[in-house]
């Protein structure tokens, strides 16, 4: 993860980015540069579409799997990209390990599981881990009422994929990992562009925010 003076930098990058460019000149840029365009699927939850938020900032990926996930006796392709051991040091709290500032980006293990549990953790990981948003793979079930009134200050947003989903018991396996959400791998410090009034999330690869500002500047001047 970021420190020092990068860490400035990239906060004042993601602040610029934020308050100059507008989804559709984020998305020019990017497919100039040949980096995709929104991630298709993933969308603010329903009470929050057309909403005034826009975040920018970099993400905090976290792996939740079911309480009973056994990782060597897992099989199947999702097997292939889970440690098998959790990277949560022991008699440490997950949440410590995010990144002040960022976007939490949770993958679950298996589609639809614990998106109850996820929103019953967001309030705590806005308030203790300074979090100013979440992108949550799997249903908006359980997140619509905990996400609106996270999201009424206007410095939150919460950004989901996929249907209804089901509740289920999960829990943190590893932090600051590759995810993949709409085949796109996301790495824990990639900067993350969602905005809630065109219901578009980018992805902005970290080691390339030099060259994508620069395409951002050509698309629109100062």
């Amino acid at each position: 993860m970021f420190t020092g003076r990068y860490k400035d930098d990239i906060t004042v990058a993601c602040d610029k980015i934020s308050k100059t460019y507008s989804p559709d000149e984020v998305s020019i840029a990017l497919d100039r540069l040949g980096y995709g365009g929104p991630l298709g699927s993933v969308k603010p939850i329903s009470s929050r579409s057309g909403g005034k938020n826009r975040i920018v900032a970099p993400a905090s990926t976290i792996l939740f799997v079911p309480e009973d996930h056994d990782a060597a006796a897992a099989q199947g392709s999702d097997a292939e990209w889970v440690s098998k051991e959790s990277n949560v040091p022991a008699g440490r709290e997950w949440n410590e390990l995010l990144m002040r500032g960022s976007i939490a980006v949770v993958q679950l293990y298996k589609s639809g599981d614990g998106e109850g549990v996820i929103a019953r953790q967001l309030g705590q990981l806005k308030a203790e881990s300074g979090l100013v948003g979440a992108v949550v793979q799997g249903g908006a079930k359980g997140l619509e009422e905990t996400g609106a009134s996270l999201c009424e200050d206007g410095k939150f947003g919460v950004f989901v994929k996929g249907g209804s989903g089901v509740e289920g018991k999960v829990k943190p396996w590893a932090v600051d990992l590759t995810v993949k959400i709409d085949g796109r791998e996301i790495k824990g410090g990639d900067i993350i562009y969602a905005d809630e009034a065109e219901g578009k999330v980018f992805l902005l690869p970290q080691e390339n925010l030099l060259t994508i500002t620069d395409a951002l500047a050509q698309v629109h001047p100062n």
